[in-house]
């Protein structure tokens, strides 16, 4: 379970805003490497060397080449080529797609309307700037409320918690079986 915790908390993480795009890559290198020692002999398989060699050459050069390159980037960079459209939720700054949750959302024509209008009317930018620092101030609050606990430590025992109730709900499902009814007395009984 320890392999989808790790993956789980990469993408928890990378929402929270609490791993860097460094931490992000050597967990991902790990839980691959877990999760092969898990699997080949789950099936009956040797591990396979060479890829085994290669995530580790992978892992090996993230923590040797680009360490202080991706140290200070967000895990939920946009790495993409920026063709976006002009009014896009991917043009917002990480901190407010997260805040809002639009990671992936597309405005649809009436709503990348309605902000076009939003931008060019006079006063709308304080009112906007006024919701998000009252969002933002909220979200402060919060966190300072729950200082005496790591965030990262807390998102990670959420994750494998929640690991661990996957994996039993995958390798113990719930079976449902009727018992037959008779013909015309209504439903069959569970």
């Amino acid at each position: 379970a320890m392999w989808l915790s790790q993956l789980l908390l990469i993408a928890k993480g990378s929402r929270e805003g609490a791993i860097s795009f460094y931490a992000a890559g050597l967990l991902l290198c790990n839980s691959l490497m877990c999760l092969a020692r898990y699997l080949y002999p789950h099936v009956g398989m040797d591990l396979d060397e060479a890829w085994s060699q290669s995530l580790a050459a992978v892992q090996t050069a993230v923590e040797r080449d680009f360490r202080e390159a991706l140290q200070y980037m967000p895990a939920d960079h946009l790495c993409g080529s920026k063709k976006d459209e002009i009014v896009s939720t991917n043009r917002l700054p990480a901190l407010f797609r997260r805040m809002f949750d639009l990671e992936g959302h597309k405005l649809t024509p009436a709503q990348k309307g309605g902000l076009a209008v939003a931008m060019v009317m006079p006063g709308t930018g304080i009112l906007t700037a006024s919701g998000i620092g009252t969002a933002l101030l909220i979200r402060k609050a919060r966190q300072a409320s729950r200082q005496d606990e790591d965030p990262l430590q807390s998102l990670h025992a959420a994750c494998l918690e929640e690991a661990y109730a996957t994996i039993r709900r995958k390798e113990k499902p719930i079976e449902v079986t009727y018992l037959p009814g008779t013909a015309g007395a209504g439903p069959s009984k569970v």
